[in-house]
């Protein structure tokens, strides 16, 4: 892992936890200096978690993806194609998502889901649409480990949280903080009680991983970006997580993510964003805009 983040000095990072939502980083750590296992004082966790809360793109962005599930004891594979539209709106992060199956070439379900402190989330029902909040924790398409709490990310903004400690993640130094479940959540999804989110040392709003964990405090899934790609854009350029990959510690399968595709920056449709749409496939933008990631 170390080696993707060596070569980005003086460059915008651009990171997209799980299914792309949009969080970026400033390039090098304003902490600074060669303490890479100081701990941070309790303003300076305050501000790096304000930081990542309140950062927004400044444009819209569209990426096409495939996420493959791969179970640990068997060589059958799950794959779905998708397309991810994302921008912001007053309440946070918003995104669409909509996936088809790879095998049969139909569409397998799209989503519509609001970030930040109160999160939402609406999926297809047929030619309806419907609101699903308590689906979040259940996967996106049969056959998958992936669920809309991982691409909605709203433990980022829960308010019981607290600085753990800087510890070595992924071979590189990361400041841990754990976020706990508000009790609403916890009552709806039983099964969960905190997330540990690790942030790279030198680049402060660098997510690498995030570690699910039930109300034992045992770790049930853990994401993690695997490998990332450079996108040339002015006035300089970004960088986006290529692979991301969710292991289910029980079974120890996995499912990756892999971005293919991007078009960046755009100014996208707000009704691409209404809940009412979700039923309607979208269109992504033309294929001029987007640029391969390699």
């Amino acid at each position: 892992m170390s080696h993707f983040f060596s070569r980005i000095p003086h460059l915008a990072l651009l990171l997209l936890l799980s299914l792309g939502v949009p969080v970026a980083a400033h390039a090098q750590s304003h902490f600074g200096g060669d303490m890479s296992y100081r701990r941070l004082q309790r303003d300076e966790a305050a501000k790096l978690l304000a930081d990542f809360r309140n950062y927004r793109l400044p444009g819209d962005i569209c990426l096409s993806f495939t996420i493959t599930h791969v179970p640990r004891n068997s060589d059958k594979e799950t794959k779905y194609h998708g397309t991810l539209w994302g921008s912001w709106q007053n309440q946070g992060p918003v995104f669409r998502v909509e996936l088809t199956s790879a095998d049969a070439n139909t569409p397998a379900g799209a989503f519509i889901l609001q970030s930040g402190p109160d999160a939402a989330l609406w999926r297809q029902n047929g030619s309806k649409s419907e609101r699903a909040d308590a689906n979040a924790t259940q996967p996106i398409c049969p056959g998958l480990i992936f669920t809309p709490f991982e691409l909605q990310r709203p433990f980022s903004y829960w308010p019981d949280s607290h600085y753990v400690d800087v510890r070595r993640i992924l071979g590189r130094p990361s400041h841990v903080f754990q976020m706990n479940a508000p009790e609403a959540f916890k009552k709806a999804h039983p099964e969960i009680g905190h997330v540990r989110l690790a942030f790279d040392r030198a680049y402060n709003l660098a997510l690498t991983q995030a570690v699910i964990c039930g109300t034992d405090g045992r770790e049930t899934r853990k994401l993690e970006v695997s490998d990332i790609a450079r996108v040339r854009t002015s006035p300089q350029d970004i960088y986006l997580p290529k692979e991301l990959r969710l292991f289910d510690i029980a079974s120890r399968d996995k499912d990756i993510l892999s971005f293919t595709h991007v078009a960046y920056p755009l100014q996208l449709d707000r009704a691409l964003f209404d809940p009412a749409t979700v039923a309607t496939p979208a269109t992504p933008p033309g294929k001029a805009l987007f640029t391969k990631l390699d």
